[in-house]
């Protein structure tokens, strides 16, 4: 393995804000996450019992919702992002592209 591979590697921070931000943009199906995010099911479900630990997300049983039903059978959960995982999107986005700006400015 070379180390340019590993540098390419995603960290668990990474992983969780990435979920948060497709999430934030109104996703709220497993599957669809999964594929935006570009992780495998466990690595999926791993992150989401970390948010949900961490209240960053909320797991909503859609079985009783029966208006919910009739438009998705397969479907049981849908997450959902909640205030403070909006806030944890909005601030390190915010920092990321602040410190783009200045690396950008270093370099020009």
């Amino acid at each position: 393995m070379s180390s340019s591979y590993l540098s390419k590697r995603r960290s668990r921070f990474d992983l969780c804000l990435d979920i948060l931000a497709i999430m934030s943009n109104g996703e709220t199906k497993p599957t669809r996450i999964m594929y935006a995010a570009n992780l495998s099911w466990n690595q999926l479900h791993r992150e989401f019992e970390k948010l949900l630990d961490s209240d960053l997300i909320e797991k909503i049983d859609i079985t009783s919702d029966s208006q919910s039903r009739k438009v998705d059978k397969r479907s049981k959960y849908k997450y959902v992002i909640t205030p403070k995982g909006r806030n944890l999107v909005k601030y390190f986005t915010r920092d990321a592209r602040h410190l783009d700006q200045i690396i950008n400015t270093m370099y020009t």
